[in-house]
């Protein structure tokens, strides 16, 4: 090994152990986010088992849902995004279950006080109050999308079929 050749060695060992290296930036979405974060972005929605659809105080009727954004690691983690719901009627003897569009809503996310506003800290899930323009009569099933898009990560989306009033 040349004398320029075990220089040039030492020189790379030098620079990876000091850090000094740049690293590789890794697209997950309409921004780049460095390792190790890219790996704590949300890569699935679960819906809670708190979620239900029902009253709400007074004569308000809704979906109370608990929506978890999950990590790469498979655990609840925070999403800076927009969230979009729309709520569907269940079609149980067609090919495609969702049938009419009930109800939609939109709800941002993607600022620090919104954020908080919304997250949970018991159930480590974000908390809406999705209220309807209707009352859903006890028993009927319906299907929740939840689609969730965030400048850091790709687009999420999730669907959960429910029975009114469980």
């Amino acid at each position: 090994m040349t004398a320029s050749r075990c220089l040039f060695m030492l020189l790379m060992i030098a620079l990876l152990t000091a850090g000094c290296l740049p690293t590789k930036k890794v697209a997950t979405g309409k921004q780049d986010v460095l390792p190790p974060l890219d790996e704590y972005l949300p890569v699935t929605l679960k819906v809670h088992s708190f979620t239900r659809i029902g009253d709400f105080e007074g004569e308000d009727f809704g979906i109370e849902a608990y929506i978890q954004a999950i990590d790469s690691w498979g655990e609840p983690t925070k999403a800076f995004g927009n969230f979009r719901f729309e709520l569907y009627e269940f079609q149980s003897f067609e090919t495609e279950k969702k049938g009419n569009m009930l109800d939609k809503w939109e709800v941002y996310i993607s600022q620090a006080e919104d954020n908080r506003s919304f997250w949970h800290h018991h159930t480590r899930s974000y908390h809406f109050m999705l209220r309807t323009g209707q009352r859903i009569p006890i028993g009927t099933k319906v299907i929740l999308r939840m689609i969730f898009d965030s400048p850091f990560s790709d687009r999420i989306i999730t669907e959960k079929t429910f029975h009114s009033g469980d």
